[in-house]
């Protein structure tokens, strides 16, 4: 429905010249400066307010470079290749800390069980973020889960003589 009812501003922005990617009610319009980021920010929401009554959420709008802003939890990296995209920041720790969620050790879970929340957890977030340049991330979180699922493994052994 979003694409449906925004279609009125896909015709303003392009009407005006403007390059821009918009996901359902995200939306990302490329300029040149950042003046030109505010003008463009106030006139889009006067006609997004004004003329198709949708409310703008003024903490979440932001001019930026691309580079700096989020789209869809991803964010533009430039390389010798040109530019790639990554997941951004917030991914990133999300996963982290939902991976730490996982691999609590007072969850008192079988291992078999852990590792397949693991698994789904991992699979669904590479599908979607697989697209990204992460390949050091990637490995630097395989390492640091490793070592939390040793953690897990030290804390069910409870007796010295068998962690040995």
């Amino acid at each position: 429905l979003a694409n449906i009812y925004l279609n009125e501003l896909d015709k303003v922005l392009t009407s005006r010249g403007h390059q821009f990617v918009r996901y359902a009610d995200d939306c990302n319009i490329y300029v040149k400066s950042k003046r030109a980021g505010r003008r463009v920010l106030e006139n889009v929401t006067k006609f997004l307010e004004k003329d198709l009554k949708v409310t703008v959420n003024r903490e979440k709008t932001q001019v930026g470079s691309p580079l700096g802003l989020k789209f869809l939890g991803f964010s533009l990296g430039v390389g010798r290749g040109g530019a790639y995209a990554r997941p951004a920041r917030q991914a990133k720790e999300r996963v982290k800390q939902e991976l730490k969620r996982l691999t609590k050790r007072s969850r008192g879970i079988s291992t078999d069980k852990m590792f397949v929340e693991i698994r789904q957890k991992m699979r669904g977030w590479l599908q979607y973020y697989g697209i990204g340049k992460m390949a050091t991330f990637v490995r630097t979180l395989d390492s640091w889960l490793r070592s939390r699922i040793r953690q897990y493994f030290w804390k069910q052994w409870k007796k010295v003589k068998t962690k040995v």
